[in-house]
């Protein structure tokens, strides 16, 4: 049995989570809860020695003008993320430090000989080999803090709807909710930045994309980088990742038809929120980019963003991304079927982005809309 990414929660946390949203009818998932019991049970003295050795150090710890990178999964914000990751300005949150949340600062090495022993070689979504220092959506890294993080939804599939409006929306959120949140994020972010010597925060958060809102609320003098890409590839690619993770770490029962209509009303929802709050973005510290600009012109279009958001001069940092480009150039993308049937049932929640942004159908399919023609 591989390691479970909740395994690193505190205790408190994990069982306010499994109180809220495990069904003890899940026989085959018995296993998974009792090794997740059992590593919050055994990192407590080291969070305890953790929070004695640095729980000034982090307290003390600012997070000043925070660039985050937003758009539904699978847009593309992870190569966004891994091209600006080439300025070492930056501070980012690390896969080591998502799964031990509470103790990477003193007892990192520990942790790294630990997971170097169980996790897979490869990420489940697209077979890219597995590194603990990859950057990772910091909301990963709350799941060991926080019942108010969207990636729960990957462990109780059955309850995914309902976790998505709470956590992202917001909807059904008590305020005391919202407040554990922000208290729970802040220190996550002050314990990031403690990690990478103060240095400005670099976040992936998709997320964050339907709660700018709140994050403008706890950090006014954040950066907002949002990718798009054509939505029906985005759909597909939720689908495929939401299952692998699925098959790897779910805590419940799930089906495929259930994970697609989950996918198409989070895209809808998540699209449609992101639409009604651009505006409260100030235009000098936001900036648009598409998943296409990206892969055909990444250089110029990272030069793009630092213009806009002022972020400094990309020339300290060109010949890394050259490097990082050319290295990087042969990836490809996974290639997808569009049946019309799985066209027609996904088509009436991507249409409004569809439309939006100018982006048509897969070619060689019939109509994906009412009233489009191929």
């Amino acid at each position: 049995m591989g390691l479970h990414p909740l395994g690193g929660s505190t205790l408190s946390n994990w069982l306010r989570v499994r109180r809220a949203y495990h069904d003890e009818s899940d026989g085959e998932s018995r296993g998974r809860v009792r090794l997740i019991t059992a590593m919050s049970l055994a990192l407590s003295p080291f969070r305890w020695t953790e929070r004695l050795l640095y729980g000034r150090s982090i307290a003390r710890t600012t997070i000043e003008r925070p660039v985050f990178i937003v758009g539904h999964w699978r847009s593309g914000t992870t190569n966004v993320h891994n091209l600006m990751l080439n300025d070492p300005q930056f501070g980012f949150v690390r896969l080591v430090q998502c799964f031990v949340p509470t103790t990477f600062l003193a007892f990192e090495p520990v942790t790294r000989w630990f997971l170097r022993r169980k996790l897979p070689k490869k990420r489940p979504m697209d077979d890219v080999e597995v590194s603990l220092d990859a950057p990772m959506s910091d909301d990963f890294a709350l799941a060991g803090l926080s019942d108010m993080t969207h990636y729960l939804s990957y462990f109780f599939p059955q309850r995914a709807s309902e976790i998505f409006r709470r956590t992202v929306l917001f909807e059904g959120a008590t305020d005391a909710d919202i407040s554990r949140w922000a208290a729970n994020y802040r220190l996550l972010l002050r314990r990031i930045t403690l990690a990478s010597q103060g240095r400005r925060l670099l976040l992936k958060n998709p997320p964050h994309t339907a709660r700018i809102r709140h994050v403008l609320r706890e950090y006014p003098d954040a950066r907002f980088i949002h990718v798009v890409r054509n939505p029906w590839s985005v759909h597909a690619s939720s689908v495929r990742l939401q299952k692998r993770f699925l098959e790897r770490f779910s805590l419940q029962a799930w089906n495929s038809r259930d994970v697609e209509q989950f996918i198409s009303l989070r895209y809808q929802l998540l699209m449609q929120r992101f639409l009604d709050e651009r505006h409260l973005i100030p235009d000098d510290r936001f900036i648009e980019v598409r998943y296409e600009d990206v892969v055909r012109e990444p250089i110029s279009t990272v030069e793009r963003i630092y213009g806009q958001l002022e972020l400094g001069d990309t020339g300290r940092f060109r010949d890394r991304l050259v490097e990082y480009t050319t290295a990087n150039g042969s990836y490809q993308t996974n290639k997808y079927e569009f049946p019309d049937d799985y066209l027609a049932r996904i088509a009436p929640h991507l249409e409004a982005a569809a439309r939006h942004w100018s982006y048509e159908p897969p070619l060689g399919t019939t109509a994906a809309w009412p009233g489009r023609t191929a």
